[in-house]
């Protein structure tokens, strides 16, 4: 669907909130927590909000919708709701979701057998992904997250587009979980405060508190699979210090880096916010280097023209890396 009618299809559903704000004098905010919770429990509600969860599920359901179109008005929503709380929702802008999903397809011809983000927030990312990808309905799926609100964010924009993902809450740092074929992660960014779970990784520190996306980069590298991918959105930062030459040496001796692609500046609030895509490929018999990573720097993604530039860059480096095996990686 076209951005202007996926923006009039928005208004449409902005405007029954409004009608049921007047109605029950409940806040968009109260709204949408209302309606989140109408998918957790099976209580009896009132006449008033039944009417409200029904009005929102026949919006939903509507034939024009695309899964594409529901993860994306879906986003919208919680915008607003970020906005309106003040909460921070862990939204991977819309932009960099739809340029990791069209990077996946490229590099694993759409095939993939299991997917998982470790830090799946409210689903965004994976499902922009999954959106993009040549899935079998036997597609393996999994996010985890540390915070159950956010799982459950994450659960309503998996119902809406019926997909079947397994949600498991806690600590991906401490909790065993399946090897994988795909990871597709934006990374936490930050100190990790559990000491004790800190000392089973290679990247711990002793003196100081360990950084979350350099454990989670750690783990992600030991949980997907010989010839598997890791889609990582990482901080600029993560090779500037001295300290991370650890990081760049476990990377090395598990996975062949494939691709960096820095994102334009103007996605980033703070320059200690910028980030850069990150592909890897997890060695393994048949699985060779690239002789030339896709090293990128992205341009403005209004800039239209140079945009079109570096993708046809970015074709002509498939074409000669041959980096595509037949069977994807699998």
């Amino acid at each position: 669907m076209q951005q202007e009618q996926l923006l009039e299809k928005l208004e449409e559903l902005f405007a029954i909130f409004s009608e049921y704000e007047k109605v029950t004098q409940t806040s968009f905010l109260n709204l949408v927590d209302l309606w989140v919770h109408s998918f957790q429990v099976n209580e009896v509600a009132d006449e008033n909000s039944i009417s409200f969860y029904n009005a929102v599920d026949r919006f939903f359901s509507q034939n024009a919708l695309s899964n594409e179109d529901k993860r994306r008005i879906w986003q919208y929503i919680l915008l607003r709701v970020q906005e309106a709380s003040g909460r921070d929702l862990e939204l991977t802008p819309d932009v960099i979701c739809v340029f990791i999903a069209y990077l996946m397809k490229r590099f694993t011809g759409g095939k993939i057998v299991s997917i998982m983000d470790p830090a799946v927030g409210t689903a965004n990312l994976l499902t922009a992904v999954l959106n993009e990808l040549n899935e079998s309905e036997y597609i393996d799926i999994y996010g985890i997250d540390a915070q159950k609100s956010i799982l459950s964010y994450a659960a309503v924009n998996s119902e809406l587009q019926k997909r079947s993902i397994e949600f498991i809450f806690g600590d991906y740092l401490a909790i065993q979980l399946p090897v994988v074929h795909i990871m597709v992660c934006d990374l936490p960014v930050g100190y990790y405060p559990n000491k004790e779970i800190s000392k089973a990784y290679q990247l711990n520190r002793t003196k100081t508190l360990a950084y979350s996306h350099e454990l989670y980069l750690e783990k992600m590298l030991s949980h997907v699979q010989e010839g598997g991918y890791l889609f990582l959105l990482i901080p600029n930062h993560l090779f500037e210090r001295d300290k991370t030459k650890a990081v760049h040496q476990l990377i090395l001796s598990q996975a062949y880096i494939y691709g960096l692609l820095e994102l334009p500046n103007e996605l980033f609030q703070k320059t200690q916010e910028r980030k850069s895509i990150f592909i890897l490929r997890k060695k393994g018999e048949g699985i060779y280097p690239v002789e030339q990573i896709m090293m990128v720097q992205i341009p403005s993604f209004q800039n239209e023209e140079g945009f079109q530039n570096i993708l046809i860059q970015m074709n002509q480096w498939f074409k000669e890396q041959l980096i595509l095996n037949t069977d994807g990686g699998m």
